[in-house]
């Protein structure tokens, strides 16, 4: 098969329109890393969007506040256009294996809302929320029988998790994701149907945190 392949009129005009479209290539391809904004003390434009930045300001083996580093992509901001940085937010999930055992409740009576704190060893310190396996037996369950989890500080009803136990005596349970606070602290409460009647166990299977 016989290619056919246009001759520049002269390599000047060859070489400027290479330039162009090579540079703009390369320019949107580069990749970023530091504290130092890349795009300071030049004039970026449309040749640079698709460029990323990772703001290490606050990564985790760093000086800041161990919040990890930030993914930063330059773009056009708005439709004049004018270009910058836009902000990534990029998660990532670990999984605990095997997972980990960080509560349980034996025979027990009606508990306020308790917190549970699960930094250290437990997560990640850039942890989000956490995915935990709950079980929760009852003797008596009802209507007003239930074990629930939610984000410390939030007071809605409409952000618990409330597992019903339907059966006596017959463990009910699943999968469950919970938000955490910056503390990395968590609430559960438990309104059992008597004094001795409620069986409780939490098992970490997993975290989302800031990458």
């Amino acid at each position: 098969m016989t290619q056919n392949y246009v001759r520049p009129v002269s390599g000047e005009s060859f070489n400027v329109v290479t330039t162009k479209v090579i540079n703009g290539v390369e320019d949107a391809a580069t990749h970023f890393a530091g504290t130092t904004d890349p795009s300071s003390g030049g004039t970026w434009g449309a040749s640079r969007v698709g460029s990323t930045w990772d703001d290490t300001t606050n990564r985790l083996d760093g000086a800041g506040d161990d919040l990890g580093s930030t993914w930063k992509r330059f773009e056009s901001t708005t439709a004049t256009p004018t270009y910058g940085w836009r902000t990534l937010n990029l998660r990532n999930y670990a999984a605990t294996s095997p997972n980990t055992a960080i509560l349980t409740i034996s025979a027990s009576s009606k508990r306020a809302w308790t917190d549970l704190d699960v930094s250290g060893a437990t997560t990640s310190i850039r942890a989000l929320s956490i995915n935990l396996f709950v079980e929760v037996q009852e003797s008596n369950p009802g209507g007003g029988v239930f074990f629930a989890l939610r984000k410390n500080g939030v007071t809605t009803d409409a952000n618990e998790r409330r597992i019903y136990p339907q059966v006596s005596s017959v463990t009910a349970g699943g999968m469950y994701t919970v938000e955490l606070d910056a503390n990395q602290i968590f609430e559960y409460r438990m309104v059992p149907s008597g004094n001795t009647s409620a069986n409780v166990e939490l098992a970490l299977c997993g975290y989302t945190e800031r990458v």
